[in-house]
């Protein structure tokens, strides 16, 4: 694949170059905020450039207005892209931009590329159908330098539970006293180099199931993003997301 990588200064974006290389592909362009520092041999800017938008694949792991930015360029552009988003914080209007953006791009959108996150929510999902009455937790755990939180990761899982129980997903780290019922809690820890820990915590009448989910290298989430632009690349124009890629039902 001939690929445009966005945020290549990023720890992800680090990542991604070196897996392209490893898997073979081509990185024939890079974004960056400080594109003089990559020191890679394919074309870089700050911003996507005319020659950028003639790869077959863009990658972006950058920041929620890195991401504004490249929609409007898409928007624009004459020719049709696969564009793999994996940029957490992005706001609902973002969103919608990107699903829009979708009626002529292929446009895959996750706030985690790990294929053991995506078969975790699934399984998520489907307890939480199954244990009706238990209490639902979300804890996660990032590096100390990650900036928000919850993590998109979390809230995508407090988002799938809580439709599939038709609880009300608060989002919130904060609260005092005792639990209020049908909501989903979080625990949030920042500290050291962890590349992602998530657990989904389902308390019952005494016992505890935990389905649990450790990165060990930030390469898998590379992985599984270049995983998606292939698959992209097959697929017509459309919004899609991990689950597509697995071929199992989506979850809510």
């Amino acid at each position: 694949m001939d690929i445009v990588l966005i945020g290549a200064g990023g720890r992800m974006g680090h990542s991604l170059r070196q897996v392209i290389d490893e898997q073979g592909d081509q990185l024939v362009g890079a974004v960056a905020a400080t594109p003089d520092k990559l020191n890679i041999v394919a074309p870089c800017a700050d911003r996507l450039t005319p020659t950028m938008l003639q790869a077959e694949v863009l990658i972006d792991f950058s920041t929620p207005q890195g991401t504004e930015q490249t929609i409007e360029t898409l928007e624009q552009a004459p020719n049709a892209l696969a564009y793999v988003v994996g940029t957490t914080g992005l706001s609902e209007q973002t969103q919608e931009r990107l699903k829009n953006l979708a009626r002529r791009h292929a446009v895959l959108y996750t706030a985690n590329t790990s294929i053991g996150i995506t078969v975790m929510k699934a399984l998520a999902t489907q307890a939480a159908k199954m244990l009706p009455g238990y209490d639902i937790d979300i804890g996660e755990m990032h590096h100390s330098r990650k900036v928000d939180a919850p993590s998109g990761t979390a809230l995508t899982l407090g988002d799938a539970v809580a439709q599939a129980r038709g609880a009300q997903n608060t989002g919130s780290t904060d609260r005092a006293g005792t639990r209020k019922e049908n909501t989903i809690g979080y625990a949030v820890m920042r500290g050291g180099t962890v590349a992602g820990e998530h657990t989904v915590v389902f308390s019952g009448p005494y016992e505890r199931l935990e389905i649990i989910h450790r990165a060990q290298d930030r390469t898998i989430f590379a992985r599984g993003a270049l995983r998606a632009a292939a698959w992209l690349l097959q697929n017509p124009p459309g919004f899609y997301e991990m689950n597509d890629v697995l071929g199992v039902a989506r979850t809510p």
